[in-house]
């Protein structure tokens, strides 16, 4: 007969150490493209080096598995590539903005210092963010995956399937199928709803539909999502967060659902950096126009 032990201290112990990164060997990722990263990634290894971390400087396209905390420099697109990849091996990061917009990062170059140090002392948090794949591609997106005609100078005819049910047919620019992390991406620019980040759901956004009954949907993360040509001679291009992209036979379905991985963002403990002040501070979100 087999006993099972519950001790309360032992599962507590174990649920901060899950919510705890690891600094046995940091990874610092930065966009080769951006001037100034680098300067900032060697910055934020001295600091680890005085603080007698191991770590190691690499650009985007050399991140490995053997990372257990990973910090990237860049702007959103470098997060992007970043976390794919990090979800994967399920190594948790932190984003320092480089770019523009910077909206998954979550503090700028002005600020390393005292983020270092705050992440030394675990002053953060672990955000598990949901990711959504096309499952016969194995391609993954943090934020988004657009689907348009190949042809990019007429409108593309497309049918939408929910969970094996005809729900919609689109002539329109192309489809984004949205993440609520992405929902403030290119969702957001079509017309779509800003969605709270760890909410379960997956939207659904045409672009330009030619009428004017077509609307976004939200729709449960669980449900299942069929995307095919309804012209058999038009192929379908497939863009996973603005970086992977694949063409479709025009007989081909894609498919997409919900990722079983989720990644996993460090958030700093700071005052006015919940999901509604980054509204108001990146995107000037309910803010009133001057007079």
């Amino acid at each position: 007969m087999l006993f099972i032990v519950y001790n309360k201290a032992m599962n507590f112990s174990f649920f901060k150490l899950q919510n705890r990164i690891s600094f046995k060997n940091v990874g610092i990722v930065y966009n080769s493209k951006v001037e100034t990263a680098i300067e900032y990634a060697n910055q934020i290894k001295t600091l680890l080096d005085n603080a007698n971390i191991q770590s190691e400087i690499v650009t985007t396209d050399k991140i490995q598995n053997k990372y257990s905390f990973v910090i990237v420099v860049g702007g959103d697109g470098s997060i992007l590539r970043t976390a794919r990849y990090c979800t994967e091996y399920s190594i948790p990061f932190f984003g320092f903005n480089v770019g523009r917009v910077g909206f998954l990062a979550q503090a700028n170059a002005q600020e390393i210092p005292s983020v270092i140090s705050k992440l030394l002392k675990h002053d953060y948090k672990i955000d598990k963010r949901m990711l959504i794949r096309v499952k016969n591609k194995k391609i993954t997106a943090l934020n988004d995956i657009v689907i348009k005609g190949v042809d990019i100078v007429r409108s593309a005819d497309i049918m939408l399937e929910i969970d094996g049910k005809k729900i919609c047919e689109y002539r329109a620019d192309g489809l984004i199928i949205s993440t609520p992390t992405g929902s403030t991406a290119y969702n957001l620019s079509a017309g779509g709803p800003i969605v709270y980040p760890e909410l379960d759901t997956i939207m659904i956004t045409p672009i330009c539909p030619h009428t004017l009954n077509a609307r976004p949907l939200v729709i449960p993360a669980n449900q299942k999502i069929t995307i095919s040509s309804l012209n058999k001679e038009d192929k379908l291009s497939l863009t996973a967060d603005g970086q992977n992209s694949i063409v479709f036979d025009a007989n081909e379905k894609i498919l997409v659902e919900k990722n079983i991985k989720q990644a996993r963002l460090i958030f700093i403990k700071k005052e006015n950096n919940g999901f509604y002040s980054v509204l108001k501070e990146k995107l000037h979100w309910g803010v009133a126009p001057n007079s």
